[in-house]
């Protein structure tokens, strides 16, 4: 459907398609469907193909001017994941890079972000999953860091702060916390271990206000026994990350932070 905020405007532009994904580029609206990669111009009935791959889950950005998606495919040998780059068109939509990965995990998943030029998302290895990035290019994509075991390791919450990228990740070591990277493999690291050893911080609702990023996580205090939730704020380092409010605020419960 689309509209212009009226009932009379509001029209179907295609009947009995599922649809998701909505990227505007250029003059046209780029989604996912189950038959593939399609565009509109939004006038109904106008719609067209512009790659016949299952896209699931979307990850749709911009870059440079150019509209990258990943893709779940496959082959004979069995499930493949994609990255693809098109200036919007058929003969202009290529495959930059693939990876195998077993069909014992169901369809792969990933979010896609960009960062100081580099494409920022997660890409099987071995037995799982590793953070990746790309400059667009078959050459210049690889693994970016491989942040603990790969059957353990997850990137989620893509979030932009300035040249910064914030995500959540878990290693063997410091459990789930939050992470951050420049698009480089030498600046990409825990922020900090904001629940010290394995036990997860889990840093939830990343928001961005002004020149912070703002974010919900357990954290254990001296002397207690349970980790409380706590809502945080940083700047991008370790020493500009500080807590803003905490769970026994008589004004805000621990149970109340959410929803940022």
């Amino acid at each position: 459907w689309k509209s212009d905020g009226s009932a009379p405007g509001t029209v179907e532009v295609l009947p009995g398609v599922t649809a998701s994904g909505f990227t505007v580029y250029q003059d046209h609206i780029y989604f996912t469907t189950a038959d593939g990669f399609m565009r509109t111009n939004g006038e109904p009935g106008n719609i067209e193909l512009v790659q016949s791959v299952y896209v699931s889950p979307v990850a749709i950005a911009q870059m440079n001017g150019i509209l990258y998606f990943l893709a779940n495919t496959s082959d004979a040998a069995g499930p493949l994941f994609e990255l693809y780059r098109s200036d919007g068109s058929q003969a202009g939509t290529q495959l930059i890079q693939s990876w195998r990965y077993s069909n014992l995990i169901g369809n792969f998943t990933s979010e896609l972000a960009v960062i100081n030029d580099r494409l920022v998302f997660q890409c099987p290895f071995e037995a799982g999953r590793s953070l990746c990035a790309s400059d667009g290019t078959p050459g210049g994509t690889g693994i970016l860091k491989q942040i603990g075991s790969p059957e353990l390791t997850f990137a989620r919450d893509f979030t932009r702060l300035q040249d910064q990228l914030f995500f959540v990740s878990r290693s063997e070591a410091e459990g789930v916390e939050l992470w951050v990277t420049d698009g480089t493999p030498e600046h990409t690291h825990i922020l900090s271990d904001l629940y010290p050893g394995p036990d997860p911080a889990a840093p939830n609702y990343l928001t961005v206000m002004g020149e912070a990023l703002y974010f919900t996580a357990l954290t254990k205090t001296p002397g207690a026994s349970l980790a409380e939730l706590y809502l945080w704020k940083t700047d991008g380092s370790p020493d500009g990350t500080v807590q803003v409010i905490d769970g026994k605020n008589d004004l805000v419960k621990s149970s109340e932070i959410k929803d940022l």
